[in-house]
């Protein structure tokens, strides 16, 4: 047997392989061995044939062009072949993604520090973009358009779906809530819909009360706010203070 286990970039396809290999399949990967698709099929039906009768292959094979190739090899040998697909969502991947990161470099890289990074399991949000865009069918340079989820149709005798289950470990124990500031805590009493001078801020109601429940359940309060304003003329002094005075009224601490 052959099996295609694909999915997003970093939805967790290296965790669920092992199953297979702990199992005695023989494990197929760009990140690996290096190489093309095609490459990657050449290598899976030399293998084969040296006595390797299960292999396993895991890389995105995110449309139906990209597993073509090695659908091809396994009706070539006569081998069956089944996708498991990791259906792990955009966000999940995401996050997943940060987190690897993290793991091995202790900071989210910046665009020039991706750039010159040369793990390729280390990648800029561009790549899981794109992978959606494929995925979904938006990518104007598909050779089938519309949505690439794996069909049976295409020569599997079998699609099987795996849903992702996030295991958080012991070392992730803090809880946070991300709070937008305008509309959500704050509003504005002066002209514009936005508080251009501290004056102008006024805390919507029960907010005080609300957000003291969710420290006392042991969340971090992290707030966030994109002012737009600043590029309309709001000097950075006056967005600050009307930050500062938006803390001062709520009464609350906000962590970061």
């Amino acid at each position: 047997e052959f099996v295609l286990v694909c999915g997003y970039p970093a939805a967790g396809k290296t965790t669920l392989v092992k199953e297979f290999t702990d199992a005695g399949y023989y494990r197929i990967n760009r990140d690996l061995s290096g190489g093309t698709l095609e490459e990657q099929s050449k290598l899976a039906e030399d293998f084969y044939k040296k006595g390797n009768n299960k292999i396993v292959l895991d890389n995105t094979y995110i449309t139906i062009e990209s597993r073509e190739g090695i659908i091809a090899v396994a009706k070539k040998l006569n081998v069956p072949i089944r996708c498991v697909w990791l259906n792990t969502s955009f966000e999940d991947s995401q996050l997943n993604a940060c987190l690897r990161m993290i793991k091995k470099t202790g900071v989210i890289l910046s665009p020039q520090e991706l750039k010159d990074c040369k793990d390729p399991n280390l990648f800029p949000p561009v790549v899981l973009y794109n992978a959606k865009n494929k995925l979904e069918g938006k990518d104007k340079n598909l050779k089938y358009p519309g949505k690439q989820n794996p069909k049976t149709s295409e020569g599997f005798y079998k699609v099987e779906i795996r849903e992702f289950v996030r295991h958080w470990d012991d070392e992730y124990k803090n809880k946070a809530l991300i709070l937008d500031f305008d509309d959500t805590i704050r509003t504005s009493i002066g002209p514009k819909p936005w508080p251009e001078k501290p004056e102008h801020v006024k805390i919507l109601d029960g907010r005080t009360e609300t957000l003291n429940k969710w420290k006392q359940k042991g969340y971090i309060l992290l707030g966030a706010s994109n002012q737009s304003a600043v590029a309309k003329g709001l000097s950075i002094e006056d967005c600050t203070a009307c930050f500062e005075k938006t803390i001062e009224l709520l009464n609350v601490k906000i962590d970061y």
